[in-house]
């Protein structure tokens, strides 16, 4: 067999594309037409109809429950007065507020018309976690802007043009060529990593995992939970799924308008929830690892572009810092320590992720489903060919976000609560439709019937009381109705906001001043997702007589009255509130 020709002196050996890297040339991405581009717009856009045809119809019927009475009285005011209350009742950022307060100027303060905004943006976080699939799972190199080149050396003639690779040996002299130690190896993986699709060189990214990721958004339980409940938590999923496609497109392509719009959508999440401040730092240090990497000896040219934008949203986000300092004065975070120890809220959260707060047989679904996702997820962050992808660095990201709040026990700040870590559903949910396309046919009936399973807990939610909402709403009207009302009700500790929302006359009871009166009322409320069925009748006070018992899965009523007004000392008054711990509220 004849000898291969031999290349003239002093010219480079082909340089063409590596094993399992992206294609980098503006023809990377399959052409795809018109109809094509359209129709999945189509199918996305259906998706976000479904989601609201979950949300919207059921978003009025559970009261509110105490957290979201807290919301009603912020936006049951002036600008002033919401933008106030939220610094001495909240632990989270006022944005949410503000709009829900602008929302209730337009449609009203009902259960309905608050929720009915975190719906809508619960049914739009659709939109950034499909294109996310596409961002990370396919080639979508455009030629536009500038993206980030290869690090370290490749072979070219020593006379190489301006953007061409040089040779071998002035490469040597560029820090990640030379020696590099494990910090510039990491830093060069990432560069190299984040020009890999998932889905493998020159191919295109089925529809199906498009629609995939989308449709996990719609029926997710905990997304659909917070998609009917008015706090912040369902437009912080909206906006950090839309952060996480501006880093990694920031990330790939760190032009000023990728940089600007990751700026932007970075502190909008930090001020919708404070762990999205966690987001915007572990997102501008990846972005300045990426640039430095790839910079060689022209590092601080590199980072030039970064200045701006990354000033602008660290000032947007440090305006926050004298409204969170009023916040933790007030203490209110530390009820997280209190309700639940640590451990048990670390190992319910992956539950809760993949069903919900409450759930029929919560704990073996809760396990499957647990099960099958993490799976998927592992297919979808998994190195292909021996490499890192976009998935693998997508769920590192992931990692380093879930456990910065960990570090921070260390300094004695216990804010480790699952709906805190809501901003990681979208890159998860991202991860798991990339992880069943990669797996194929059996990976997409897995989460097929996942997304089965997670349907079949939003339906028994809906109509079960016991997994919903405490229902305050209908307590207070148990509690007030027959002739006459009662002028004494017992509540459950802590609940007095709530009690109070649904019946705004009345008042906090003196326990230091005796009180004389005909009826009274002991209101207890489901505790821990544990059915007050059966419960036993407590003792009434000397002079009363049981009149009226009522008792739901939820809450259970029982009114005493006296034939004439009886006095209730000081020292009765606060024997009745201690077991169970209760409030004592009066009408006037």
């Amino acid at each position: 067999m004849g000898s291969p020709p031999a290349r003239p002196q002093g010219s480079s050996a082909p340089s063409g594309p590596r094993p399992g890297d992206a294609p980098t040339s503006p023809t990377a991405r399959p052409d795809r037409p018109a109809s094509w581009r359209s129709r999945e717009a189509a199918l996305v856009a259906g998706l976000v109809l479904l989601a609201l045809v979950l949300r919207l119809p059921t978003a009025g019927l559970q009261s509110f429950w105490l957290d979201e009475v807290y919301t009603g009285r912020i936006v049951d005011g002036s600008l002033g007065h919401a933008w106030s209350t939220v610094q001495r009742t909240e632990n989270t950022p006022p944005l949410f507020y503000l709009l829900d307060w602008g929302w209730g100027r337009l449609f009203g303060t009902s259960e309905f018309a608050l929720r009915s905004l975190s719906a809508l943006a619960g049914a739009l976080a659709v939109l950034p976690v499909a294109r996310l699939v596409r961002s990370i799972g396919e080639a979508t190199d455009t030629g536009r802007g500038r993206a980030v080149p290869p690090v370290g050396p490749e072979p070219a003639g020593p006379a190489s043009a301006p953007g061409v690779p040089v040779s071998a040996g002035t490469a040597a002299a560029t820090p990640l060529a030379a020696s590099p130690g494990h910090a510039e190896r990491l830093a060069a993986g990432l560069v190299e990593a984040m020009r890999r699709p998932v889905s493998g060189e020159g191919r295109g990214l089925p529809l199906s995992v498009v629609l995939a990721g989308g449709l996990l958004v719609v029926v997710s339980p905990l997304a659909h939970w917070f998609s009917q409940e008015a706090r912040s938590y369902a437009l912080f999923v909206l906006l950090s799924g839309l952060a996480w496609l501006a880093l990694v497109r920031a990330l790939r392509e760190p032009t000023p308008r990728a940089l600007g719009l990751w700026a932007v959508a970075a502190a909008a999440a930090t001020w919708t929830h404070y762990f999205g401040g966690l987001l915007f730092l572990v997102g501008w240090s990846a972005i300045v690892v990426v640039l430095v990497a790839a910079a060689g000896d022209r590092r601080r040219a590199a980072l030039r572009p970064v200045l701006l934008p990354a000033g602008l949203s660290a000032v947007g986000v440090l305006a926050l810092l004298p409204i969170a300092l009023n916040q933790q004065s007030t203490g209110m975070y530390e009820a997280i320590s209190k309700v639940k120890g640590l451990p048990d809220r670390i190992v319910e959260t992956p539950k809760q992720f993949a069903v919900g707060y409450s759930a029929p047989a919560e704990a073996v679904t809760g396990a499957v489903v647990v099960l099958v996702l993490t799976v998927l997820v592992a297919a979808g962050a998994w190195p292909r060919g021996g490499r890192a992808t976009r998935g693998t660095v997508l769920l590192g990201l992931v990692a380093t976000v879930w456990l910065l709040p960990l570090v921070a026990l260390a300094g004695g700040f216990d804010v480790v609560l699952t709906r805190n870590f809501v901003l990681l559903l979208p890159p998860l949910f991202v991860l798991a439709a990339l992880g069943a396309g990669r797996l194929g046919r059996g990976g997409l009936v897995a989460l097929g019937a996942v997304t089965v399973a997670q349907v079949a807990v939003i339906v028994l939610v809906a109509l079960t009381p016991v997994y919903q909402r405490e229902d305050w709403r209908g307590i207070m009207a148990a509690a007030q109705d027959g002739q006459p009302a009662p002028e004494l009700l017992f509540i459950t500790a802590y609940q007095g906001p709530a009690a109070t929302y649904y019946s705004p006359t009345l008042r906090r009871a003196d326990p230091r001043r005796p009180v004389a009166l005909r009826s009274l009322a002991v209101v207890d409320r489901l505790v821990d997702g544990k059915a007050l069925k059966d419960a036993p009748v407590p003792q009434p006070p000397p002079g009363f007589v049981l009149s009226r018992v009522e008792q739901r899965d939820q809450w259970h009523v029982f009114v005493w009255t006296a034939p004439r007004p009886t006095r209730i000392s000081p020292e009765l008054l606060r024997s009745l509130q201690v077991t169970p711990p209760r409030t004592a509220v009066l009408r006037p």
